[in-house]
């Protein structure tokens, strides 16, 4: 998992315990060593590996950013003229990358992208009636009898899947939902004997979509900060959804107003991604067909008052804007 592995580097230090982790050869710092020794020893370990295959899954490989020489490197090693060379006779080595980052590929360097040689197999999140199965599982178990009202769980698992999709996002709204009726005075009941009510779910929907944005907002960078102020002058103006080269020109205009260096268009990119976790931004694929191709286009996520209140108080885009 690269959830907390953010370079090339770790993530090739950590393969290299965990391939070390079955024999008695010590594990390695993650840290103090020159790149290429660690790479040396990643693929010396590959080579002395008992089986004909090994398939490396690099979860939230997303994680990494810019930093994709792992995935030049590895891709290449069954390749006879890498000084890195795993004998595919002996053992073939494949390598899967999982991301919820539908344009983590867009964002590789084109040498990593074109070792890779990749297919793509793209998993849809789960719709409502999938969701619905999924909580009513975890709720059976979490819940004494009756405690749920009956369109709780379908409500938290359509709010649900309108967000994000995610399992972790309804049960976390349940638990939110649940929390709530526990703090309010007895937890009044419904007409059906139940605690926990479809009132109770969409005052938790309401408070942690809210929540989270606000929050995220007031922790982002000056970059981040001039982003997510783009993008809300830009759904001002009705001109979102937009590509990231629109936004990009928006972003680079404020940045010089604000006197700050402008970064490059892949780390906005790589800024908006982060910026559709909690819902701030969301963006579709658009497909044009032969006479414009294929891109991603970006959209608020939320109420524009919500990303308002979220930059409230922010010196850093106060100077451009008398709101805040």
């Amino acid at each position: 998992e690269c959830k907390d592995l953010n370079t090339s580097y770790q993530v090739a230090a950590h393969l290299l315990n965990r391939l070390r982790s079955a024999t008695d050869r010590d594990r390695v710092s993650t840290t103090g060593y020159p790149e290429g020794e660690i790479y040396r020893m990643l693929f010396e370990e590959l080579r002395q590996v008992d089986t004909s295959h090994v398939l490396i899954a690099l979860d939230e490989i997303d994680n990494i950013g810019g930093d994709d020489n792992i995935l030049y490197k590895l891709p290449r090693c069954n390749n006879d003229n890498s000084a890195a060379y795993v004998d595919p006779a002996t053992t073939k080595v494949g390598v899967v990358g999982i991301t919820n980052d539908g344009t983590f590929r867009e964002s590789l360097d084109p040498r990593a992208k074109s070792t890779l040689c990749d297919q793509e197999i793209h998993f849809p999140p789960y719709d409502a009636v999938e969701l619905e199965t999924i909580v009513e599982d975890r709720a059976a178990v979490a819940f004494h009898d009756d405690v749920l009202s009956q369109d709780v769980v379908p409500l938290t698992a359509a709010l649900a899947a309108q967000r994000s999709g995610y399992a972790r996002t309804a049960l976390d709204l349940l638990y939110e939902a649940a929390d709530n009726a526990r703090s309010t005075d007895g937890a009044a009941r419904s007409t059906d004997g139940a605690r926990v009510t479809a009132t109770h779910v969409e005052a938790a929907e309401e408070s942690i979509q809210q929540g989270a944005i606000v929050e995220e907002i007031r922790g982002l960078s000056t970059h981040g900060t001039l982003v997510a102020y783009a993008m809300l002058r830009l759904s001002e103006g009705g001109e979102l959804p937009a590509k990231i080269d629109k936004i990009y020109a928006w972003y680079r205009q404020f940045a010089e107003q604000v006197g700050v260096d402008p970064v490059t268009s892949r780390t906005i990119h790589n800024t908006l991604n982060d910026l559709m976790v909690n819902g701030t931004v969301t963006s579709e694929e658009v497909n044009k067909g032969r006479s414009g191709g294929r891109h991603y286009e970006y959209e608020l996520g939320c109420r524009a008052e919500i990303l308002l209140d979220g930059l409230e108080g922010d010196s850093r885009v106060g100077s451009v804007d008398r709101r805040l």
